[in-house]
């Protein structure tokens, strides 16, 4: 009976994960559980728990549902950042360091020829830590990009570019950043815009260089225009140029 209890125990303790939220600014827990939850949409049910100091656990009822919610991230509310890490059977949520998230990675302006899976191994663990490629993306008959699944840390600012050597030439390739949420288009790290950057407390805006932009966020297939800080954003088939 004992033994049978402390096997059931741990299965629950294996759907758990625990997370925080990329912000400074208090967050309303109950608004935050009902966004998740209607955004997760578990078929076996979730129960959440605020831990404090935008930190929070979560029990899944199914693996399914937990597996599911890993996958596709990354999450955001109120587009900060979630960063969710999965506990182990007897782990901790206070042993936890939580400074990854994974992304889904555009890989724009890459030869044909360089659309292979030990290519886009490279190119996950330049960005980050390489978790996996979406093969159907590029082995189809039309292919316009690569689609490579990332575990990025927080601390490091987002990779823009990657030169990669075809024969005797080099090219450079982008990155887009699919569902990317709040980053600083100075510094280039999550979890500020640039009005709040660290690096630049007292610094007037206008005279901040800004070497990012909306051109790291994952667009579709079509062009699409947009003005930023007053100024035209060409965006599309990875064209990214200000004028």
């Amino acid at each position: 009976m004992l033994e049978k209890q402390a096997r059931r125990r741990q299965r629950v303790f294996i759907r758990r994960l625990v997370g925080r939220i990329l912000t400074d600014r208090p967050v309303k827990f109950t608004a935050f559980k009902e966004t998740m939850a209607n955004a997760w949409r578990p078929g076996k049910g979730v129960s959440m728990r605020d831990l404090g100091g935008q930190k929070f656990l979560v029990q899944f009822y199914h693996k399914y549902d937990l597996c599911r919610v890993l996958d596709d991230g990354p999450w955001s509310f109120d587009r900060n950042l979630l960063l969710p890490k999965r506990l182990g059977s007897f782990e901790s949520s206070n042993q936890c360091t939580l400074t990854q998230a994974t992304f889904m990675i555009q890989v724009h302006n890459i030869p044909l020829n360089l659309m292979t899976s030990y290519v886009a191994e490279l190119i996950g663990n330049y960005v980050g830590i390489f978790v996996s490629v979406d093969e159907n993306n590029y082995k189809g008959p039309v292919k316009v990009f690569m689609r490579v699944h990332v575990l990025v840390d927080i601390a490091n600012p987002l990779k823009q570019m990657m030169k990669l050597r075809r024969g005797k030439e080099w090219v450079w390739i982008e990155f887009w950043y699919e569902r990317l949420p709040t980053f600083c288009y100075i510094c280039g790290r999550l979890g500020h815009s640039d009005r709040f950057c660290p690096g630049h407390v007292g610094e007037r805006g206008s005279d901040l260089s800004r070497s990012y932009g909306v051109c790291l966020v994952g667009g579709g297939y079509f062009l699409k225009k947009r003005k930023v800080m007053g100024m035209k954003v060409v965006m599309g088939f990875g064209l990214c140029r200000f004028f």
